[in-house]
């Protein structure tokens, strides 16, 4: 009971939220700095505004497929719950499949996409990408060159087999998609 308590307490409240097109300067601004043109993440993206605690946020929005929004600002990454994938299905073969939606983002804005596309949104959610990757001829993975990227790929090699196709060399010498971005713009 005290565990559930304290989760709660830590848990942010998200009130008086609502959504509107991206939209604002400032969380444009941000996604600039991010490598991501205004055109790319308003085709995207949504702009929540909302209150934790009595005070006024607001954020990028990603859609996940249960309802919930993953958030990002400057200051802030997070989820108004329910936490699951971000899934866009345009009747491809191939499936292109993210961590995060940062990495989504930068892809779209290198135009490396065409395929449906998959946001994990945590590496925690892989099995449920797994259940919602079922059917797919071809699953490309642009996950972080980190140990939680490496397992979230082996993971899905484990149950796919060769379908899965790793595409973190483009970006070998990143962390992840959007720093790989970020280098390429300052070239």
């Amino acid at each position: 009971m005290a565990q559930s308590t304290r989760n709660k307490e830590r848990e942010p409240a998200f009130e008086d939220i609502w959504v509107r097109s991206l939209q604002d300067s400032k969380l444009l601004g941000y996604l600039e700095e991010r490598g991501i043109d205004a055109h790319v993440a308003i085709s995207n993206c949504e702009e929540l505004r909302y209150r934790v605690h009595g005070k006024r946020y607001y954020a990028v929005g990603l859609r996940n497929r249960s309802g919930g929004m993953e958030l990002r600002n400057r200051f802030f990454k997070g989820c108004i719950p329910p936490k699951d994938i971000s899934l866009k299905r345009n009747g491809s073969e191939v499936c292109a499949v993210f961590e995060g939606f940062m990495d989504y983002l930068s892809a779209m804005q290198l135009g490396i996409i065409t395929s449906d596309w998959l946001v994990l949104n945590s590496v925690s959610n892989v099995e449920k990408a797994v259940k919602a990757l079922q059917g797919y001829e071809r699953i490309e993975c642009f996950l972080d060159n980190d140990e939680a990227g490496r397992r979230t790929f082996q993971r899905l090699h484990n149950c796919f087999g060769e379908k899965v196709i790793d595409r973190s060399s483009l970006y070998a010498d990143y962390k992840d998609l959007n720093d790989y971005l970020l280098s390429q713009r300052q070239v």
